[in-house]
């Protein structure tokens, strides 16, 4: 009978630990740096160029999400990566989990946000009436805690849908 030698990954080697070490570090500055710019700052707010198009009042929420979930990602990301990095046990296999999480955390908070925006509570806020360090922080939370954030957009979804499939069978 052949034995179940079990392998263990492949560590990640010092230069990729460098790379996605450095690449977190210059990420986050960078987010920081363009959620400052980008804040608003007063209601006379000078209008944000973006690839050589002015973003309105919704447009500039929507970047500010996404930074800031992207940013939410890159706290959880660092985090991990210090702590198995410290602990010797950061395996080459997580390279590109590293490298995506902020990308998949500024998708996901401009979900959460779209649906908290498109919800009865928010719908008829106007951007000039709407909290954005509360925003921030949702988009934030969504982006360091991508996996509660997906689970309670697919009870919500279920919900959704079955409410539709009701309405669809009695009406």
């Amino acid at each position: 009978m052949g034995e179940n030698k079990q392998t263990s990954p492949a560590p990640m080697s010092l230069q990729a630990r460098w790379g996605i070490g450095f690449y977190l570090l210059v990420l986050m500055a960078a987010l920081l740096y363009l959620l400052v710019t980008t804040w608003p700052e007063k209601a006379g707010v000078s209008a944000l160029i973006l690839l050589g198009h002015p973003l309105g009042k919704e447009g500039r929420i929507l970047l500010l999400v996404a930074l800031t979930g992207a940013l939410g990602s890159c706290i959880h990301g660092a985090t991990s990566f210090i702590y198995f990095c410290g602990k010797g046990r950061l395996h080459r296999s997580w390279g590109w989990w590293y490298i995506f999480r902020p990308f998949i955390g500024a998708s996901l908070a401009t979900i959460v946000y779209a649906a908290l925006r498109g919800s009865i509570l928010t719908a008829r806020i106007s951007p000039e009436e709407m909290n954005i360090f509360g925003i921030v922080a949702i988009a934030g939370l969504s982006g360091m805690f991508s996996k509660q954030a997906v689970e309670k957009l697919r009870q919500i979804f279920d919900v959704l849908l079955t409410k539709l499939s009701e309405e669809e069978e009695g009406g």
